[in-house]
């Protein structure tokens, strides 16, 4: 899955819970999916302060007028194994989206982390797959081969 996949599925889950204007924005602070199909491929200044500074913006009616791109409401630092990975952005009155930032990166990036964790198992079946095909197809079963299926658990001892 593209990290725009992603994004796009993560903006229509939180979309599913909240009625505030989201985005995610990349790590150059390019919006790469947003609950407004325009500002997407559009810059997002407040986000590269977010990504800089490893922390939450909140962006006042005076800041929205200084920074490039950006609306009121609250920009949050995305994780991933401890490095920022994106912003995710919420547009709004300050007091109405603040209490929602916390929740809305927590969930973000528990979203992320299964979609890493799903790939991992589906790459790790594709290889457990690989090895079986190529000893089934194998005249000869080689070291490298006895490695590799070893590595996967598989013990050819006793064959």
């Amino acid at each position: 899955m593209t990290i725009h996949h992603l994004a796009d599925k993560i903006i229509q889950v939180i979309k599913s819970l909240i009625d505030e204007q989201i985005i995610i924005c990349d790590t150059n602070g390019i919006v790469i999916a947003s609950t407004n199909p325009d500002r997407v491929g559009e810059y997002h200044e407040g986000s590269v302060l977010v990504i800089q500074n490893n922390e939450q913006l909140i962006i006042t009616k005076q800041l929205a007028m200084e920074l490039k791109g950006v609306k009121t409401g609250i920009n949050l630092p995305l994780c991933f194994h401890e490095a920022v990975i994106g912003v995710i952005g919420i547009t709004g009155e300050i007091e109405k989206v603040r209490p929602f930032g916390e929740i809305v990166r927590k969930m973000t990036e528990l979203l992320i982390n299964e979609n890493n964790y799903h790939e991992q198992m589906e790459f790790e079946h594709r290889a457990v797959k690989n090895v079986i095909f190529d000893l089934l197809q194998s005249r000869k079963v080689t070291r490298p081969l006895l490695d590799r299926a070893e590595t996967f658990g598989i013990s050819m001892d006793g064959m």
